[in-house]
């Protein structure tokens, strides 16, 4: 799911079982300025205001509040205003 929010290019995903691939990469950033750069330029999240509507809008400013209202339909707590 990670995935799906952030950009695989833009961090350091640590996996527990395979912490070398992490120590690797962390280690080739370090050397490799170019490629540090490159990680730093990267978009964060995957599909911009679309991620953000989708995981982050608990509040009405962000993202209209869709994920807000989302979970208050399924949780049977919707009113009419939830719907605007």
């Amino acid at each position: 799911m990670i995935f799906d929010i952030f950009q695989k290019d833009a961090f350091v995903f640590y996996n527990i079982s395979e912490p070398e691939k992490s120590l690797a990469h962390v280690k080739a950033l370090n050397e490799n300025h170019q490629l540090y750069e490159s990680m730093l330029s990267s978009p964060i999240l995957v599909n911009g205001e679309d991620t953000i509507e989708k995981y982050f809008s608990f509040n009405d400013t962000v993202g209209n509040g869709w994920l807000k209202k989302e979970i208050r339909k399924k949780l049977g707590l919707a009113s009419s205003f939830d719907h605007k």
